[in-house]
């Protein structure tokens, strides 16, 4: 249902602190991440330890923009409602906060929403 989209490079710790606090924090079980990884970076072998294989995809060196387009559409391609832009640095703290924005965006019926950190608030 939701896909997070995390372009990362050379941060590979990062990835995996978002990754466990993705996993920590989320209710619903077809919730996914999915990170994009660069082909040159010389951290990529440490990504692929840390990061399940099916939550990466490796592709060449691009601005963060084309990384996230790329995998929003593999996402959509795949049949997932919402997808969510995150920076690797993130950090997920809210207990169910994927059930949440579905929440909003079947409460609410709009097509982009932004959560942020904020008493837990989420705006439209």
């Amino acid at each position: 249902m939701i896909t997070v989209l995390v372009p990362s490079r050379g941060r590979p710790e990062l990835a995996r602190r978002l990754r466990d606090t993705w996993n920590r924090t989320k209710r619903m079980p077809k919730t996914k991440i999915r990170f994009y990884l660069n082909d040159d970076d010389p951290h990529l072998n440490h990504y692929k330890q840390l990061i399940n294989r099916e939550e990466y995809v490796i592709g060449p060196d691009q601005a963060t923009c084309f990384s996230w387009n790329m995998l929003a559409h593999h996402a959509i391609s795949r049949g997932d409602q919402y997808c969510m832009l995150v920076g690797d640095d993130a950090q997920f703290e809210t207990e169910g906060w994927d059930q949440r924005i579905v929440n909003f965006f079947e409460n609410y019926k709009k097509n982009f929403i932004q959560a942020r950190k904020s008493n837990n608030n989420i705006y439209s």
